[in-house]
């Protein structure tokens, strides 16, 4: 196999794979890039592994997702004409979506200003170690049950600037969207879907931001390439997916704090390798 195509099918599997899991997808990419020689990272791989992340996403999530259309539809039937009542349940989580995914977005925007920051291999290690802490603290708090009925205004406002705070590479957006989300109440099973339905305009927005990017790049990698990295993003965003909604229904997400810190650790030998 040509060195280039295996090189994007660990670059597209990583990517989709830590994409949705509470770990920097961005820092594993310029772990990734900086070991094997690939750096700077192709704006044109980047948005194809980010494309199909956001496909795999939708492929897991398709019944909720369906699942809020449906409920949707049937409250702007007049009551007098509908089979049943909608699911308050799911309406309220559709609202909730649709308003933490503002400032999520919003913050977002902010992500080519804080490309530079990527760079500097110290700063993601000091970013990890907050991540890690992020990720940590909850389990000594009180466990909510907390769904959308229950949840306010101001937790949306939280928990999605919380997502934004992904600008700054060694923040992981489902660590900080899920974390903050049990700090405020919320059922960690609840906290791991919402984080996964507030990915899908999260990633559309970064492919957006990669597209204008893409225009001012001055070379791009070759068409296997981009294929094998998309497929295998598809792949391990789907595993990614999985792995997450087993540890939001079980064992908690202390591991992943433990694995910051070692992906902290990382960062500076590489800092200090570098120079």
């Amino acid at each position: 196999m040509n060195s280039g195509v295996l090189q994007s099918l660990l670059y597209g599997f990583i990517s989709g794979l830590t994409e949705f899991l509470p770990v920097s997808a961005e820092t594993h990419r310029m772990f990734f890039t900086q070991m094997t020689g690939m750096y700077p990272e192709p704006p044109l791989l980047r948005l194809c592994v980010r494309l199909f992340s956001v496909l795999g996403l939708l492929l897991a999530c398709h019944n909720t997702l369906l699942r809020m259309r449906r409920e949707q539809k049937l409250s702007l039937i007049p009551a007098h004409r509908r089979r049943r009542k909608p699911d308050a349940a799911v309406l309220l989580q559709r609202r909730m979506v649709i308003s933490t995914a503002i400032p999520l977005v919003l913050g977002l925007l902010f992500t080519v200003r804080c490309a530079a920051l990527s760079n500097l291999l110290w700063l993601q290690g000091v970013v990890l170690i907050l991540n890690g802490l992020i990720l940590y603290f909850p389990q000594f708090m009180l466990r909510g049950n907390k769904d959308a009925r229950a949840m306010s205004g101001f937790d949306s406002l939280l928990i999605g600037l919380s997502g934004a705070l992904s600008v700054l590479s060694g923040f992981s957006r489902m660590a900080t969207m899920v974390s903050f989300a049990r700090m405020r109440g919320a059922d960690k099973g609840f906290a791991v879907e919402l984080a996964l339905l507030l990915c899908i305009p999260a990633l559309l927005c970064l492919c957006l931001l990669d597209f204008f990017l893409l225009i001012s790049a001055q070379a791009s990698p070759g068409f296997l390439q981009c294929l094998s990295a998309s497929a295998a993003a598809f792949a391990g965003s789907y595993l990614g997916i999985y792995v997450i909604r087993y540890f939001g229904r079980r064992p908690g997400f202390t591991a992943f704090a433990y694995y910051s810190w070692g992906a902290a650790l990382l960062a500076f030998v590489l800092y200090l390798t570098i120079i």
